[in-house]
């Protein structure tokens, strides 16, 4: 309790200082869709998911090399993701306590000071260090899968139901974002 009551002062705190920005008006998610050219991806810290993400990542860039993704990795996929070389730009997550906060500038000085349109946290559980970039470095919108800490960062968390998949809950977020997601060609 006390936890979480800390957690929402340090994101009024973040709010009020500008660092984090707060909505004036609803979005409209078609004008925002279509004057999208950056995207911020943190890719989860979560073998299964890194792989589902990252291949489904491939064959959207396959499909349309024109799009602009930069991504956040958590250290333990460093190599793994280096390896792929078909991102804009690698940043690596500070060795950080996932749900350790608050976090300040000087904590991510060296992870990324580049900003986008739109920022997707992929990652299901609390990842305050991840979610806070995501938040702080997207211009226009920010999307996650809903956690207890996520909810107060983002512009719209998607909350997976209890026979919801993580796949279809990509796939969601990609659609919300503007990104399409080519047809899985069959052998």
């Amino acid at each position: 309790m006390l936890k979480h009551f800390r957690y929402i002062n340090w994101i009024r705190l973040l709010r009020g200082k500008n660092i984090l920005p707060e909505s004036t008006a609803p979005l409209n998610w078609n004008t925002l869709k279509t004057d999208t050219h950056k995207l911020f991806i943190s890719l989860p810290d979560d073998t299964r998911h890194i792989h589902v993400v990252n291949h489904m990542l491939s064959r959207i860039l396959l499909e349309n090399s024109s799009l602009n993704i930069s991504v956040l990795v958590p250290p333990a996929f460093e190599d793994f993701i280096r390896s792929m070389r078909f991102y804009k730009n690698i940043y690596i997550l500070p060795t950080v306590k996932p749900t350790a906060f608050p976090i300040t500038e000087e904590m991510v000085a060296g992870a990324t000071g580049e900003t986008c349109d739109i920022g997707i946290d992929l990652n299901i559980s609390p990842y305050i260090l991840s979610h806070y970039l995501i938040a702080t470095r997207s211009k226009k919108a920010s999307l996650g899968f809903y956690n207890p800490f996520s909810a107060p960062l983002f512009s719209m968390t998607l909350k997976l139901g209890e026979s919801g998949s993580y796949d279809n809950g990509l796939e969601s977020l990609f659609t919300m974002a503007g990104i399409q997601i080519p047809e899985q060609k069959s052998l």
